[in-house]
């Protein structure tokens, strides 16, 4: 049996670009692995990624819909697609099965079962946790979540995260040890091509800022507006774009928040991988105020440019931004803190300079080649058990 027979499951999916930058890394080190994702069928196979063409597309695109109807279908999708993937995993020669994503197991224990039964035929189980809690989950949830992740745990052979912080929490709130958590970096996502061009007229002189992926209140979207609305009081060459979807809810609180300012550029969805691109190019500063997350695939992402970030002090923050000067990171929710740090910065030019030379070396530290190297050695580690 080949020790290198790999199937990578991330069904809804939840991290695609992280999936397809470690799929193509471990490749080229001809490790077999087969991805298996619903939603993503197309561009996989537009990027020459092995993708099992069995499964059903989900093409309902909010799960986290109001509508009941909406949602349920979501689920029969869901666990329709993980039956077939786990039948088709046991009557092939795959020997570890890893997990990017347990999507239902903030509300319910259905997937242990699917976990059993990978279990009762030999295989060896790797998780990766990509956050130490969902998202945006509430803390009245978050004893059944805990007690949910602790009963699939002894079904798990290794757990994978991201940073020594996460560990240290994953530790902390969970009855998993110590010996079963190896900690592997989340990698730079790259952008397949990277272009200068002005399509929408900023000014040479302006100042332009970014914040983007899933606007919400633990991503400090709010104080993002609240910061940039103080700073136009006083320079009158900025520019924001606020670029990502969000729920109803905050978006009336960004929208009031908003108000009469013209200068903010709000797009409340996801756009195109080239127009993220291209915003994420004529920025200067990249804004990352969150009051909490274990690892940040957009902070990941925006090191992949050659612009200065801002960042809250969380563990994980500082961390992955290790050569950053401590006087960079923004306190955890202070708006005068975030208006601050910009301020000092975007005034001092050879600050800009010297952060954005820190995010050149930082980008070469996130390597993928180095992060197959691991993931894999993480296999090896789960097949010996």
């Amino acid at each position: 049996m080949n020790k290198n027979k790999i199937a990578i499951i991330d069904l809804t999916p939840s991290v695609p670009l992280y999936d397809y930058h470690l799929m193509n890394a471990l490749g080229e080190k001809n490790i077999d692995v087969d991805i298996f994702m619903s939603n993503k069928k197309k561009w996989f196979n537009d990027n020459s990624i092995k993708n099992k063409t069995f499964l059903l597309n989900n093409f309902i695109k909010n799960s986290n819909s109001q509508f009941i109807l909406k949602r349920l279908f979501t689920g029969i999708i869901y666990y329709i697609n993980l039956f077939l993937t786990v039948r088709y995993i046991i009557k092939q020669d795959y020997n570890v099965v890893h997990f990017q994503w347990f999507p239902s197991l903030r509300e319910n224990l259905w997937e242990i079962f699917f976990l059993k039964t990978l279990k009762k035929n030999g295989l060896k189980i790797v998780y990766t946790k990509h956050n130490v809690f969902p998202h945006d989950l509430e803390d009245k949830y978050k004893i059944e979540y805990k007690n949910r992740v602790n009963k699939i745990s002894s079904y798990i052979d290794l757990f994978i995260v991201h940073t020594n912080s996460t560990k240290v929490q994953v530790i902390k709130n969970y009855t998993i040890s110590s010996i079963k958590i190896h900690v592997v970096p989340h990698g730079i996502i790259r952008p397949k091509v990277i272009e200068e061009k002005n399509e929408f007229n900023f000014k040479k002189n302006d100042i332009v800022f970014m914040h983007f992926g899933l606007l919400s209140n633990y991503k400090g979207s709010d104080i993002v507006v609240s910061a940039f609305n103080e700073l136009c009081n006083k320079y009158s060459n900025l520019k924001l774009n606020l670029i990502g979807p969000l729920d109803e809810n905050f978006r009336k609180k960004l929208c009031d928040l908003i108000g009469e300012n013209n200068k903010i550029n709000f797009i409340p969805q996801y756009v195109s991988d080239e127009l993220l691109n291209y915003y994420l190019n004529i920025s200067n500063f990249i804004l990352f105020p969150y009051r909490e997350i274990s690892q940040s695939g957009a902070l990941l992402h925006a090191l992949s440019y050659n612009k200065c970030i801002i960042a809250s002090s969380l563990p994980s923050f500082v961390e992955t931004l290790h050569s950053f000067k401590k006087n960079w990171f923004v306190n955890i929710d202070d708006i005068e803190s975030v208006k601050n740090v910009i301020e000092c910065i975007m005034t001092d030019q050879e600050e800009q300079e010297l952060m954005i030379n820190k995010v050149k070396n930082l980008r070469n530290e996130y390597s993928w080649s180095e992060i197959a190297l691991k993931t894999n050695q993480v296999y090896k580690i789960a097949l010996k058990k």
